[in-house]
């Protein structure tokens, strides 16, 4: 995913994201605007993800953290190589715990991109078996009045590449409109499920933004709803953002604190000499401490 540069104009970011099925998904920023820490929290499910980003804002590595009683723990990996502010190559590791081999990242998967005219066109993905890398699978991308509006992804059995699912893309006025997720049976394509979305008119390269669930780099405007055929909503919340402020200069003003949560995402009472997560009701998010 290639996070925008911050250009002349006003500029937003993704604070959190809110699901009808409970899901919570808010970012904390640095000075430069960059989400430094994603939280994803749902039912039993509690990750964090620290980034990490190059002098032009790329992010370069993602770490996952897994919740387990109150303890942080290793989980997935991702580093990502750039050209031109292109991925070009993104890997995939998995924590070893140490049973029955060092503790440390092991090596799973890598996905190496082709662009045409700044475009993704083609993705290739290689499993790692322990001494090489072996193709398995790759996406194609198709563009439509600069829109991608197709992904289709095949696997390689060894001898001949399988189609077995794609993405078809519809656009309003160059906005994101529809999705509908298809898979292959080997002799047809069929139905899975679709998605609908709502944008503003804001243009997303003036947006620096954290997990996203999705990458809308692709897309012209800010999605702020998702609406899956399956009944699930996602509702995406935006703050205004200067790239000279910091988190604590964001105003506050007619906001209302729907929750307090501690670093570890846990919702606590406020106290003092303790930092703190301010979760309001517009979407927005604001760290803080309180000294005695």
């Amino acid at each position: 995913m290639v996070l925008p540069l911050i250009t002349v104009g006003q500029n937003y970011r993704l604070d959190s994201i809110t699901g009808s099925n409970g899901l919570l998904i808010y970012s904390l920023y640095d000075n430069s605007g960059n989400a430094i820490k994603d939280y994803y929290k749902y039912s039993t499910i509690d990750w964090k993800y620290e980034n990490s980003f190059d002098i032009n804002n790329n992010k370069t590595e993602v770490i996952i953290f897994e919740n387990n009683g109150g303890s942080w723990d290793e989980f997935q990996r991702f580093t990502y190589i750039y050209n031109n502010n292109q991925i070009v190559t993104s890997e995939y590791f998995t924590w070893s715990s140490g049973s029955g081999q060092p503790a440390g990242w092991i090596y799973d998967q890598k996905a190496e991109n082709s662009y045409i005219n700044n475009d993704l066109v083609l993705a290739e993905m290689y499993s790692w078996d322990g001494g090489q890398w072996n193709i398995i699978q790759k996406s194609e991308y198709n563009y439509t009045n600069n829109n991608q509006d197709l992904v289709l992804t095949s696997n390689w059995d060894g001898t001949t590449w399988s189609p077995i699912a794609k993405t078809e893309r519809v656009f309003l006025n160059n906005n994101l409109s529809t999705e509908t997720y298809s898979s292959y049976s080997g002799v047809s394509w069929s139905i899975s499920f679709s998605a609908s979305y709502s944008c503003n008119n804001t243009l997303l390269n003036n947006t620096i933004y954290g997990l996203t669930m999705a990458d809308f780099s692709q897309f012209s405007d800010q999605v702020t709803e998702m609406v899956y055929s399956f009944g699930d909503t996602y509702t995406y919340h935006y703050s205004n953002y200067s790239p000279t402020n910091s988190i604590e200069d964001i105003s506050s003003v007619n906001k209302e604190v729907l929750k307090v949560i501690d670093i570890a995402g846990r919702e606590v009472k406020v106290t003092i000499n303790q930092p703190l997560i301010y979760i309001y009701n517009d979407g927005s998010v604001k760290r803080k401490m309180i000294l005695e």
